[in-house]
């Protein structure tokens, strides 16, 4: 999890250095930096607490390990950032097509709306799997 939020972090500063590179003016434009920078902080951040987590459970006799409560606890509120990170990354991707033109800016609101959808129906399969 913490590789996957680490690429998409890097995609996502990678995108919005681009559309600041391309001067583009506009709230359309604003707003689709401001989502792909928050997605880049989101998963740079559950990044850096996986890693914390995985450390801390293979760090010295005494420390806190994965099968204690409070970690399970804490890793329970904080398993959302890399999904949270990833739907705003997907929302960035809607935006930017609305900054070419209106038939790309359908395509890609559609292609992100489906792929929200499809991710948010496997990952409910998963858990009611059970």
């Amino acid at each position: 999890m913490s590789f996957v939020s680490s690429v998409l972090a890097g995609f996502a500063i990678t995108v919005a250095i681009e559309l600041i590179a391309l001067a583009k003016k506009g709230p359309l434009a604003s707003s689709a930096i401001a989502v792909f920078l928050t997605s880049s902080i989101i998963t740079v951040v559950a990044t850096f607490i996986f890693v914390f987590v995985m450390t801390s459970a293979i760090g010295p006799p005494g420390s806190p390990k994965p099968s204690d409560a409070w970690i399970m606890h804490f890793l329970g509120g904080i398993g959302v950032l890399p999904f949270l990170g990833l739907i705003l990354f997907l929302a960035g991707i809607g935006l930017v097509g609305w900054l070419h033109s209106k038939p790309l800016g359908i395509i890609t609101t559609v292609s992100a709306a489906l792929a929200v959808v499809l991710i948010i129906y496997i990952l409910r399969s998963i858990v009611t799997m059970q």
